[in-house]
C-alpha cells in the first residue's frame, strides 16, 4: 500500500515538474520571440526613417549622376546636421549630426546613440559627431559614432574593415557638409576597447600628430595604399565589435576637399 501511495506521489511530482517546465520553456520562447519582433521592428522604423529622409532632400543630378543634397531644407527640417557619410556597395548612406546639439537636452555623446534625427526614441540611433569636434570644423579629427547594428545597418560595414579584402573593394567614401564635399579614403582600422583613449581631436605639434597616425597604423586590420602628411585632416568613425567585451573597431580616413 505505500509502496503504491510512494510510486503515485512519485508520478505526481514527474506530472507537475515536467508541466512547469514546460510553461518555463514557453516563457522563455514567448520573451526570446518578442525580443526579436521588437528588434525586427526597431530595425523596420530605423530603415523606414532614413529612407524618407533621403526622399526629402537628396536629389539625383541626371547631368553630372551623383546625389545632390538640399541643404537648406534639410538644415530648416533637422537643426542638428552636421554632414552626410556615403560609401558605395554598402548600407552606409545617412545623415550625420551633431553631438554638441542645438537643443540642451539632447547635447552630448549619449542621446543620439538611442534616438532618430527627428527625436523619437529607437535603438538603431543617429550617426553622430562627437560633441568635443562643435560645429566649426577645425579639428584636426572629425570623430563620428554610430551603432553596428546586427541588421548591417548604420556603421556595421565599417566593422568590415577588420578583413583586408573588404578595404581592398571599399577604399573611398563621401563625406558632404554644408560648406563642403570630401572623399574620405581609409588609412588603419584598430580592433580595441571604449575604456582606451583612442579617440582625440586636437595635437601638440605635428610629430604629435604623425605618432597618433602611425600608431593605428602599426595596428591596423588592413594596409591600406594611402599615406597620411602632418598637414591632413582626419574622420574617425567608432562602432562597436562583437568579438571583445565593451569592444570596439576604430577606423581612420583621410579627409581630401574635392569641391
Amino acid at each position: 500500500m505505500e509502496k503504491e501511495k510512494t510510486k503515485k506521489s512519485s508520478r505526481l511530482f514527474i506530472r507537475i515538474l515536467l508541466d512547469f517546465l514546460m510553461l518555463v520553456s514557453l516563457l522563455v520562447a514567448g520573451y526570446s520571440a518578442w525580443n526579436i519582433y521588437h528588434a525586427l521592428e526597431g530595425y523596420h522604423e530605423s530603415d523606414l526613417t532614413y529612407t524618407q529622409v533621403r526622399k526629402e532632400v537628396v536629389q539625383f543630378n541626371q547631368q553630372t549622376h551623383e546625389d545632390k543634397i538640399n541643404w537648406p531644407l534639410l538644415q530648416k527640417k533637422y537643426p542638428d546636421i552636421a554632414a552626410w557619410l556615403k560609401m558605395a556597395d554598402s548600407k552606409i548612406d545617412y545623415p550625420v549630426v551633431f553631438g554638441d546639439s542645438r537643443y540642451p537636452s539632447r547635447r552630448g555623446n549619449e542621446y543620439y546613440l538611442n534616438h532618430l534625427i527627428d527625436g523619437r526614441l529607437q535603438n538603431s540611433g543617429t550617426l553622430f559627431m562627437d560633441v568635443n569636434n562643435g560645429h566649426l570644423f577645425q579639428d584636426k579629427v572629425w570623430v563620428i559614432y554610430g551603432h553596428n547594428m546586427h541588421n548591417g545597418s548604420m556603421l556595421a560595414d565599417i566593422d568590415r574593415y577588420r578583413k583586408q579584402e573588404y578595404y581592398n573593394s571599399h577604399k573611398e567614401m563621401t563625406l558632404e557638409t554644408a560648406h563642403a564635399k570630401y572623399k574620405v579614403y581609409p588609412i588603419a582600422g584598430i580592433l580595441t576597447v571604449g575604456s582606451n583613449n583612442y579617440v582625440r581631436y586636437r595635437f601638440s605639434s605635428n610629430d604629435d600628430f604623425m605618432q597618433y597616425v602611425n600608431t593605428f597604423i602599426h595596428d591596423s586590420t588592413f594596409k591600406s595604399e594611402q599615406k597620411v602628411n602632418p598637414e591632413d585632416k582626419l574622420v574617425l568613425f567608432s562602432t562597436c565589435d562583437y568579438s571583445l567585451e565593451d569592444g570596439r573597431y576604430a577606423l581612420i580616413g583621410k579627409l581630401v576637399r574635392i569641391n
